[in-house]
């Protein structure tokens, strides 16, 4: 039951996670936590593609990351995340998408969305990380096939 779920999930489900200059950078545990607890509690989605949007910054004096603004400081470390996502990431399951500028979660969970392949896709934030097991995506896809005024479901 596992498998076919695996593989159903595979072809129907993208994750896309997104991600932005944080002052744990250059560490990427922010990322592997959310990662990992993902495939560890959301039966069945270790094998589905992922997608890591890296968000862009601007240059400034101070820090200001909900708007995209980073010292020359952050920007070395978060540089340094970036290259780090890469290494670890190499397996072709992964993508690294990095955005040439400053978008903010949603708009860089778009330009994730518009590299997906899949039907649907799971949006994650870097700092978001699922504690109980949730065995339900594929009867959550499903429904949303058989109900096309389903468009969005929301994990709290």
């Amino acid at each position: 039951k596992h498998h076919n779920t695996m593989m159903f999930l595979k072809n129907k489900l993208s994750i896309v996670l997104v991600t932005s200059p944080a002052p744990i950078n250059p560490s990427i545990d922010l990322v592997k936590t959310v990662l990992s607890s993902a495939d560890k509690f959301l039966h069945g989605i270790s094998t589905c593609p992922v997608i890591i949007v890296a968000d862009g910054y601007k240059i400034a004096d101070t820090n200001r990351t909900k708007k995209g603004f980073i010292t020359e400081e952050y920007q070395t470390k978060y540089e340094n995340f970036c290259t780090n996502l890469q290494t670890y990431y190499s397996d072709s399951r992964y993508k690294i998408h990095r955005c040439s500028s400053h978008q903010g979660f949603a708009f860089a969970a778009k330009e994730g969305l518009e590299l997906c392949t899949t039907d649907y896709a799971l949006i994650l934030q870097h700092d978001r990380n699922f504690r109980v097991p949730f065995p339900h995506l594929k009867s959550l896809i499903n429904s949303m096939e058989n109900h096309s005024f389903m468009r969005y479901i929301g994990f709290p």
